[in-house]
């Protein structure tokens, strides 16, 4: 099982990653780092790698989802509702990959403002 760490300053999140040919090229690019932009309840950050639309890809998720978006090429964790949706379920502007779930309490999310400095980087597992 692949596993990241998730830091914006002093709140971590562990996550699990899924087995995609999305998280193989963010493996090989990790570690990411980015500045956090919100949609709703979306954090979002560009990345260095490029991904096709995968076949399972998705408008709406779950909660605590990690996901890739690639018209943007942005690395994307969902915690709420985002303005695109229609439950209280997250939904992307456009369908994105998954790649990911988020463990822990998620209400810390709303803790980080934008701007602020976000890593993701392997856990040794």
């Amino acid at each position: 099982m692949k596993r990241v760490l998730i830091t914006c300053g002093r709140i971590t999140f562990q996550a699990e990653l899924f087995d995609t040919k999305t998280v193989e090229l963010m493996m090989d690019a990790m570690p990411l780092n980015g500045d956090a932009n919100f949609w709703g309840d979306e954090i979002y950050f560009p990345v260095s790698f490029t991904a096709e639309l995968e076949e399972d890809a998705k408008e709406e998720v779950e909660i605590g989802t990690i996901a890739y978006w690639p018209p943007s090429k942005a690395f994307c964790m969902f915690f709420g509702p985002t303005p695109a949706s229609t439950t209280e379920k997250p939904r992307g502007y456009s369908s994105v990959n998954l790649c990911g779930k988020i463990h822990g309490d998620l209400t810390d999310f709303r803790n980080i403002t934008p701007g602020e400095k976000i890593k993701v980087e392997l856990l040794n597992t």
